[in-house]
């Protein structure tokens, strides 16, 4: 409602500046003020437009309430990891990869599962794999990756290691954790075997 006046009184002006100036006649000058009531208020709800739809995706970009879709969770095998079932919790986290194969942070899940509780290191070892093998979202491989790295260390299969640190250390050069996985491999091929 500012904008309207304003745009009027400023347009006529102009208008008056060019009839002063003889760019215009005074039918043209008549013509043009009468004009500027449609285009005051064309010009009015154009920045009500602009103003809401950019206040509404400011809002949305702050409260990250676009397509972002929640993280999965896993009631069930939850409740079971707490009251200690792992063997339990890992045969449904396997039935629901059967289901849903792309669901790569199940995959985690299960490999931290029986990396951590079952003593599963050959399979985890795979799910590892696959999850970085099926190109998830950039945080999944960082995590597979970094999965790979603490089971390489837990069963201490240091040659395994040495490439998975090499892998990072390549994928994710020039970060803090890419460097520390640099230094790390050049420690393992100083260290004695």
């Amino acid at each position: 409602m500012f904008f309207g006046p304003a745009c009027f009184v400023m347009l006529s002006f102009l208008w008056y500046f060019f009839l002063r100036q003889q760019w215009i006649s005074s039918g043209v000058f008549l013509l043009l003020v009468i004009l500027n009531v449609p285009v005051t208020i064309a010009g009015i709800f154009a920045i009500h437009r602009t103003v809401g739809v950019t206040s509404t995706g400011l809002v949305k970009a702050i409260f990250a309430a676009g397509n972002i879709p929640p993280p999965p969770t896993y009631p069930r095998q939850d409740v079971m990891i707490a009251r200690g079932q792992y063997a339990e919790a890992a045969d449904y986290f396997r039935d629901h990869i059967r289901i849903e194969p792309g669901d790569h942070e199940a995959r985690l899940q299960l490999a931290q599962l029986l990396e951590t509780r079952l003593q599963g290191h050959d399979e985890a070892e795979r799910l590892y794999q696959e999850v970085r093998r099926m190109q998830p979202d950039p945080r999944q491989e960082m995590r597979a990756a970094n999965g790979l790295i603490d089971l390489y260390r837990r069963t201490g299969r240091r040659d395994r290691l040495r490439v998975e640190l090499a892998r990072f250390a390549d994928r994710y050069g020039g970060t803090a954790a890419g460097d520390a996985a640099a230094r790390e491999v050049s420690d393992l091929k100083n260290a004695p075997s």
